[in-house]
């Protein structure tokens, strides 16, 4: 069975951007494209005399609304099927649309500033990414379709990451990409019983072992994989690490159920705002493996790696 990406669409440079971006991924990776366009439903206001009532005006703009999204979705590619949805909140529309679908991604454009993207907050963007009940991909409206080559992952051998690390592989091994284990040495990491002169060698050397372990792992099952040992804070170190050659990058997240805060404070939240290639984040509790009938082989490595 082919996996569904979906992906949110409004016209704009932004949604341009993410549904190129899905449409070259979901082409490597064997998945069907679904682009929603929500339009806002204003016909039923609330009326102190009793239930909702249907205003004339209200129903014209609605009407003039479902036109232009109509009109919108007729001239998509011939490979992505057009939904047209009324509703009073994006976010919560596509959240069903995903769930109705078992979507195995759901994507966002992002807002441009300067040579990067960014999830405004507040933003539908930022929503769907809080709300989503699979792996968001966020494509700022800077990145073009091209093919997806190299596949890096931030990986630290905690759950979150090994998460990442399973979809992350599954990408790859169908993308037929190259895999990199991007990894930090954080330099003000506590490590107990070790003298001051001796801590940043210990910890780069344990974060070593841990990003070379997991690339052990997955060595065998053919992976082109390789790792990458940054140093410094956790988001800029990864961002600055995909800006040589990164397709896209992939990272796991500490929130929790289907990612309410996921990315307040948070590195995600950093690597979504800065990083210079689209950005897959995988929340928590949710079904990861992109491409099920691959996924089972990699998915008991990678649970293995740390």
């Amino acid at each position: 069975m082919r996996p569904t990406y979906i992906t949110g669409f409004d016209d704009s440079a932004a949604a341009n951007a993410a549904l190129r971006f899905t449409r070259r991924l979901a082409h490597d990776a064997g998945a069907k494209v679904l682009a929603a366009y929500v339009y806002p439903d204003v016909r039923a206001v609330p009326s102190p005399y009793g239930p909702e009532t249907l205003v004339a005006d209200n129903a014209d703009l609605t009407a003039a609304a479902r036109d232009a999204a109509q009109h919108v979705v007729a001239h998509l590619p011939d490979d992505v099927a057009g939904f047209t949805i009324a509703g009073a909140s994006v976010p919560h529309e596509l959240d069903r649309l995903a769930r109705q679908e078992h979507a195995a991604l759901l994507a966002v454009g992002a807002s441009h500033r300067g040579a990067i993207g960014r999830l405004l907050p507040g933003s539908i963007g930022e929503r769907v990414v809080h709300g989503s009940p699979c792996p968001v991909l966020v494509v700022p409206d800077g990145c073009a379709g091209a093919a997806v080559r190299s596949v890096a992952v931030a990986y630290d051998g905690h759950e979150q990451s090994r998460r990442a690390l399973r979809a992350a592989a599954t990408l790859a091994e169908r993308l037929g990409a190259s895999l990199v284990l991007i990894g930090v040495s954080h330099h003000t990491e506590h490590v107990a019983h070790v003298p001051d002169h001796e801590h940043d060698r210990i910890v780069t050397k344990l974060m070593r072992t841990v990003l070379e372990r997991a690339a052990s792992r997955l060595l065998p099952q053919g992976f082109d994989v390789s790792i990458s040992l940054p140093i410094g804070d956790a988001g800029p170190a990864i961002a600055g690490a995909c800006a040589d050659g990164i397709d896209l990058l992939v990272a796991g997240s500490r929130g929790y159920g289907a990612m309410r805060s996921a990315l307040v404070g948070s590195v995600s939240r950093y690597l979504v705002d800065h990083a210079p290639c689209p950005v897959l984040v995988v929340p928590r509790h949710t079904v990861l493996e992109l491409v099920a009938d691959q996924a089972r082989g990699v998915k008991g490595v990678v649970e293995t790696a740390s």
